[in-house]
């Protein structure tokens, strides 16, 4: 965009856009630039200074902004937010100034909607200070309001679009978020409006004048040239073009559409998409021998893994394109920014490099017909109740300064939790590193889809780099369809959620002759299905008459499956548990008894929108139950199921030299409680006596720290892996996936850190050495979980029996009522079951 806009400037001639992805290196360009000299210019006088009255009409992306605020006023998919914590002594009454500064030099800041009876307008405020709200760090359990600051809708019509917070974290460390709406912004905007920050800050420090280059004009004044009736009156032959190219072609993405419509404010997540130097460079290569740019590779990858998932030859993706091919527009902030179809035919015996080529001439031809108005595309092609693509990609650029005066600038990635499409890939470049995001619907994926569609778009750039030249027909499919329909409700996914995968329970298999008639699944089942015999007998009488043949299918299976039994209360339930372990005990301070001898509990509460990753109970603790079991009284009305996971099939997925690190070194688990967040130490330890609690730490070989504000600090170290008692084989024990910052959503760990720091996080986890956990380690512990998990759909009356050390369980997202009780039983420790080499058949790394 600057280059076409610096030569349209130089030279006195139209550049388009498009002829800069065409020609992408100097002398093609150049020589484009040569054979079209003679032609006429056709150089649009475009936006001039001063030219709009009021009353201000607003430009064609405010209007569909507005009117979404509008439609949903609880929506946040459209707030912008910067955050960046700021390293060095700050001068705040410095940056105060810097920010009123700000809004006083680009208007669109001081902008507010009205609707009259004239339509929708725009009203420009005169310069005023900026309310900057400010806090300290707490240093004690208060609730932070930062996630709050980012979720408060704006009001358009009240309102400026933008907000300023400055937290203290310490001396020389603050973080500022800047909240834009998108109404005001673009991803252009952000690095302008930090760069002239960086300056006013500067200067209002110093006590000099600014040096800015100057605003060639105001927002108005584009909005009023771009929705010029003259102008537009010229757009039907791009309608046409659009209307020719989407009639009748049905609209495919990375996922299936959603079950229903989504709603306007549609939750999602996102997953990084990983690009290493090598990738990137490789890449850059493919780029630069076809002669296109960066963007037509990652978008040539993304539409051939689109027709291989969904059989079809002509794919459509979304992509922004930028109105910023003139010099004036370079320094404009707000949303310079409109949606553009590219549209690639990926005909039988395609090579990478053709793809890249078709996605190169693809991006050519929506720049040629980007100037009409997505919203106007859609409603001309007939397709306005339909979205005219539903996957997208968007490639920026990053001009996001470094430095803010003196001070050194960390900017935090705050992904938003909302979606506007089923799936956007985002894409952003500087000199030496290409990052990416992919963000997904909840409606449509869940994480461990997402990280599947993820990780199955960069093999497909891989094998791009590799065999540029080789047809993509022979490319054999994934193991694990992309576009299956989710089976889990919508919400927000708060942990990293996974698709489950359904196990069939009724393919049962005939008991010995001389066993009772007991209808079970055959071994190896998990979990193993145990239906109630024609006289349906109580769960109590059946368990206590066939204890011994549970107990032989127990440690085989992992988990039995009670189905058709006559428990429909916590009584029977309590009855039947008692019968299915040797004891009951109650020592879990996080689960609520229901009924007076403690033993019938409900599962810690966790919001019901989000996912509970896999778990061993308790392993965190000196003592733990060897067995868990579950009973549905009732089911949600969708989702809500129990995924179980092998530990011994998961030990034996994991790299060895990953197995060997978490057996030597074990897992030190960290915890702060703090009011405002989780359970307190109150809560947890039943008592408010801190002898007591010091005396319960000190019988579970766990460490304590009193911190001010009634916090507590716990630290203790516990085996990753452990023997099972039983069969002796090695099974994955951990709870690390639930303390460990890299398994949190981003958005979550983002604002953990920003409102405790790194060392006053509520959970917390690494090595028993007290080093690191890397991310890349979790990131594999996850993903074999994933990987290995399976999952049944409750029927009421279920009771499920648990080997806790041979399996994990998690919770599925659940919309609805869900009653499900918990019993907890047979209480061990790690002296029944720590490995060592005396027992026998013991893997090398668990000396």
């Amino acid at each position: 965009m600057q280059l076409a806009a610096r030569l349209r400037d130089s030279l006195g001639r139209d550049v388009p856009v498009r002829w800069v992805f065409e020609h992408p290196t100097v002398a093609a360009l150049a020589a484009h630039l040569d054979t079209t000299t003679g032609q006429p210019a056709h150089l649009d006088a475009g936006p001039r200074a001063g030219t709009a009255r009021a009353p201000y009409r607003p430009s064609f992306a405010q209007r569909r902004l507005w009117l979404a605020q509008q439609l949903a006023p609880s929506r946040t998919d459209y707030h912008v937010p910067l955050l960046a914590r700021l390293h060095g002594p700050l001068d705040a009454a410095a940056l105060r100034g810097a920010l009123t500064a700000l809004v006083a030099r680009h208007d669109v800041l001081r902008t507010r909607f009205t609707l009259t009876g004239d339509g929708l307008s725009q009203v420009v405020d005169q310069p005023a200070p900026l309310a900057v709200s400010e806090d300290a760090m707490p240093d004690h359990g208060a609730e932070s309001d930062l996630p709050a600051r980012l979720g408060r809708p704006f009001d358009l019509g009240d309102e400026w679009p933008i907000r300023a917070h400055l937290r203290r974290e310490g001396p020389d460390r603050h973080l500022l978020l800047l909240l834009l709406h998108h109404v005001a912004s673009d991803g252009w905007s952000g690095g302008v409006l930090l760069r002239d920050l960086a300056e006013l800050y500067r200067a209002a420090r110093d006590g000099t004048p600014a040096t800015l280059p100057q605003v060639p004009l105001r927002f108005v004044d584009y909005a009023a040239w771009e929705t010029d009736p003259e102008r537009t009156a010229g757009w039907e032959g791009q309608l046409g073009h659009w209307r020719d190219h989407f009639t009748d072609i049905p609209t495919v993405g990375l996922t299936r559409p959603p079950a229903v419509p989504p709603p306007a404010d549609r939750p999602g997540s996102s997953v990084p998409i990983p690009i290493d130097d090598r990738l990137r460079a490789s890449i850059a290569d493919l780029a630069s021998q076809a002669s296109v740019t960066v963007f037509s590779v990652l978008h040539a990858a993304l539409a051939v893994l689109i027709a291989r998932e969904s059989g079809t030859a002509q794919v459509r993706v979304g992509t922004d394109v930028a109105r910023r091919d003139r010099p004036e527009l370079l320094d404009l902030v707000g949303p310079l920014v409109n949606q553009a179809v590219l549209a690639t035919d990926l005909r039988p015996g395609t090579t990478p490099r053709a793809a890249v080529r078709a996605a190169a001439d693809a991006r050519s031809i929506a720049l040629a017909h980007a100037e009409v108005p997505y919203e106007q595309v859609a409603r001309s092609a007939g397709r306005q109740g339909e979205p005219l693509f539903t996957t997208k990609i968007v490639y920026e650029d990053s001009i996001l300064p470094r430095q803010l005066g003196d001070l050194t600038v960390e900017f935090v990635t705050v992904p938003q939790q909302r979606a506007k499409f089923d799936t956007t890939l985002f894409f952003w470049a500087d000199d030496d590193t290409l990052t990416g995001v992919l963000q997904f619907a909840h409606d449509v994926l869940d994480e461990a889809g997402a990280v599947r569609v993820r990780d199955a778009y960069l093999e497909t750039l891989r094998r791009f780099v590799t065999s540029p030249d080789g047809s993509i027909d022979g490319w054999e499919g994934n193991d694990t369809p992309m576009q299956q329909p989710s089976p889990q409700p919508t919400g927000p996914v708060g942990l990293r959620a996974v698709r489950p995968r359904p196990v069939a329970l009724t393919d049962a298999t005939p008991p010995p002759e001389t066993a009772p008639p007991v209808p079970v699944t055959a071994d190896g089942v998990l979990p193993r299905l145990v239906t109630a015999p024609p006289d349906r007998p109580g769960l109590a009488a059946f368990a206590a008459r066939h204890r011994g043949r549970i107990d032989e299918w127990l440690p085989v299976a992992g988990a039995v499956l009670f189905r058709g039994f006559a428990v429909d209360s916590a009584e029977t339930f309590e009855a039947a548990a008692a019968q299915l372990c040797t004891d009951l005990f109650t020592e879990n301070g996080e689960h609520v008894p229901v009924l007076d001898s403690g033993h019938v509990q409900t599962p810690v509460f966790f919001p019901p929108e989000r996912k509970l990753l896999w778990h061993n109970e308790n392993s965190f603790n000196a003592r733990w139950p060897h067995r868990l079991v579950f009973c549905c009284l009732r089911p949600a009305d969708s989702g809500g199921a129990t995924p179980l996971v092998d530990g011994r099939k998961l030990y034996a997925r994991l790299d060895p030299a990953l197995r060997r690190r978490f057996s030597e070194r074990q897992v030190r688990y960290e915890r702060c409680y703090q009011r405002g967040v989780g359970l307190t130490w109150q809560q947890v330890f039943g008592t408010d006596d801190r002898a007591e609690v010091e005396r319960v730490c000190a019988a579970q070989d766990m460490r304590y720290e009193w911190l001010p504000g009634d916090r507590l600090r716990t630290t203790c170290v516990r085996p990753a892996v452990v023997a099972h008692p039983v069969t002796g084989e090695p099974c994955w024990f951990t709870q690390a996936q639930h303390w460990h910052p890299y398994c949190l959503d981003e958005a979550t760990r983002a604002g953990l850190r920003a409102m405790y720091g790194d060392d006053a996080l509520p959970r917390d986890c690494r090595y028993g050495d007290g080093s690191p956990i890397p991310d890349e380690d979790m990131a594999e512990v996850l993903a074999a979980y994933a990987d290995l998990e399976v999952t049944f759909a409750w029927q009421p009356g279920d009771v499920l029996l648990v080997d806790n050390v041979a399996t994990a369980h998690a919770r599925n997202p659940f919309h609805g009522e869900r009653t499900l009780l918990v019993a907890l039983g047979d209480p061990g420790s790690f002296a029944d079951v720590r490995l060592s080499r005396e027992t026998g058949g013991l893997p090398e790394e668990a000396s």
